[in-house]
């Protein structure tokens, strides 16, 4: 069976772009740590030593409702059809005026 995509090819990491999306629902862990002289240290995962920890949870925004979006996006079609019927009449008026017509 052959590959379908070559690794010398520039889209060798094509295949796996599904992958990424996946990436990007999970959660991660930040860790950091301050000194007594206020130098800060992150990484990634928790420390071995018993240290009082505080830990901050961070649930992802919830996505709007369509109910909610839906005005915005009314609003936005009415504008850009105004900007258009405008912009029509701008260019009639100019093309006249070039032409000498009134």
């Amino acid at each position: 069976m052959l590959p379908l995509v070559s690794l010398s090819s520039p889209l060798w990491w094509l295949p796996a772009l599904p992958l990424l999306y996946c990436l990007a629902g999970t959660s991660a862990t930040n860790c950091k740590s301050i000194a007594e002289k206020g130098v800060i240290t992150c990484f990634g995962t928790p420390p071995v030593n018993k240290i009082a920890l505080e830990t901050l949870v961070v649930e992802p925004a919830a996505p709007q409702s369509d109910a909610l979006e839906q005005p915005w996006l009314e609003e936005i079609r009415e504008t850009t059809d105004s900007m258009v019927t405008n912009l029509m009449a701008k260019e009639k008026h100019r093309a006249e005026v070039q032409l000498g017509q009134p």
